[in-house]
């Protein structure tokens, strides 16, 4: 296989579906962890959700140039892989709100699943781990933007509890008159509560 950089990894022979029955760690990014990887399953994430990002190439958002740095250092979050066989194959982000009024409110980003590991419920167990982690930290509260390009992670944020709170229905330039975007927010309390009374 080759990735967006134009350089090929290992493939195995079995299915990523057989892969992911023997297992799948979810564990918080090293500094040693690749970014090259991340912004590679980024970037095919997004194209298989939007042909739109076809011309997407090289990683020019800050937080792909040192994921453990940007997260876990200068903005107050963490950041979480979800490793098969030996591989990331997806992950997902928060940081803190950039309002001083908001210091409970976390931002979750990034939350990306190899096109090809995608349907097998990792997901579901990347954002239960940020969630974990978010709260962990002391958020209470925590928000996401989508559009209506995704209808994969409308499905994963409404089934695990979160409500629109904003519609952005201006298409931004380049997007198409049918986008539509979308700020998703839940209440991590609920889940702070049930923490708490599993561990006792």
């Amino acid at each position: 296989m080759v990735n967006t950089q134009g350089e090929s990894y290992p493939t195995n022979v079995s299915s990523p579906r057989e892969l992911v029955a023997k297992g799948v760690i979810i564990r918080s990014i090293l500094p040693t962890d690749n970014p090259n990887r991340l912004w590679d399953i980024s970037v095919r994430a997004m194209r298989a959700a939007d042909s739109r990002f076809a011309a997407i190439k090289n990683a020019t958002h800050v937080d792909f140039k040192d994921p453990y740095k940007f997260y876990k250092v200068d903005h107050g979050g963490g950041l979480c892989v979800a490793e098969v066989n030996g591989q990331i194959v997806g992950f997902g982000g928060f940081i803190k709100h950039p309002d001083q009024n908001e210091i409970l409110t976390c931002n979750i980003r990034r939350l990306r699943v190899d096109p090809e590991y995608q349907g097998l419920g990792i997901g579901q167990k990347i954002i239960t781990k940020t969630e974990q982690m978010a709260i962990k930290m002391g958020y209470r509260v925590a928000r996401l933007g989508t559009s209506n390009r995704n209808p994969a992670m409308i499905h994963l944020l409404s089934k695990n509890g979160y409500k629109t709170i904003k519609k952005k229905p201006e298409p931004e330039k380049g997007m198409g008159k049918d986008y539509i975007e979308y700020q998703f927010e839940k209440n991590l309390t609920g889940a702070v509560e049930h923490s708490l009374k599993t561990s006792l």
